[in-house]
């Protein structure tokens, strides 16, 4: 036996059959290409909008004490008169109950300017198995037309966060409700917004969004998007 463990030629059969195992190779992020085509397209469409509006987007990240964020978000709306827009949000940590987010945007024909803010009040955080709950309360004003457009109101908020393939993501959903106070005339609005943000492994420092909105009363119906910076 120890004869035939020695032949070299028996060595050599064993070097012949062993294969060393090949790495595994280097995927692209799973759904990352969609989303940038996604988002180069709402970046083209609000070159060409006629009117906007702010949807959740990144709110369901909630950030703490002492950190800010900065986020960009094309839009372009479906229904009651199609248009689109853009709008830059940054948004800062106060505690662990609030965040506060400026709305600046703009777009063009009808509404071509609006300013506002975001009281983000988290009141269940998202952790382990617990969902996120927040209310968000926002004030905007708008000009729409040769008007000024004052909108007051509420974004219930219910959101979790979980890992998958190619990132995390944290679906969430919101039914926002206010008042639109335009000439003298008060008009309540009510929608649905639907959406995910998701976190790439190999982007540390970015956040991407995909929602859509839906009218249900008084309001329009719209798609967004957009990436959100943490530093």
């Amino acid at each position: 036996m120890s004869c035939l463990a020695m032949d070299p030629r028996i060595i050599a059969l064993e070097k012949s059959r062993y294969r060393p195992p090949r790495p595994p190779k280097k995927k692209p992020p799973n759904g990352f290409i969609p989303f940038l085509l996604i988002l180069l397209l709402l970046a083209a469409a609000a070159l060409h909008a006629r009117q906007s509006h702010a949807g959740v987007f990144d709110l369901p990240s909630f950030l703490e004490a002492g950190q800010w964020s900065f986020g960009v978000e094309p839009e372009v709306i479906i229904s009651n008169g199609t248009g689109a827009g853009i709008n830059f949000k940054p948004r800062f940590g106060v505690n662990n109950n609030l965040n506060w987010q400026a709305i600046i945007g703009t777009g063009t024909g009808s509404r071509k300017f609006r300013i506002g803010a975001i009281a983000d009040f988290e009141w269940f955080p998202d952790h382990e198995k617990q969902p996120g709950i927040a209310t968000p309360f926002m004030v905007k004003y708008s000009r729409v037309d040769d008007d000024g457009v004052l909108a007051i109101g509420v974004m219930p908020l219910l959101y979790k966060s979980f890992d998958g393939e190619g990132g995390r993501y944290t679906p969430f959903i919101s039914f926002p409700i206010g008042w639109d106070m335009r000439s003298a005339k008060v008009t309540g609005f009510t929608q649905v917004a639907l959406g995910s943000l998701f976190k790439l492994p190999t982007m540390e420092k970015f956040k991407y969004v995909l929602e859509a909105g839906f009218n249900i009363h008084q309001s329009h119906s719209y798609i967004s998007g957009g990436f959100t910076y943490y530093p």
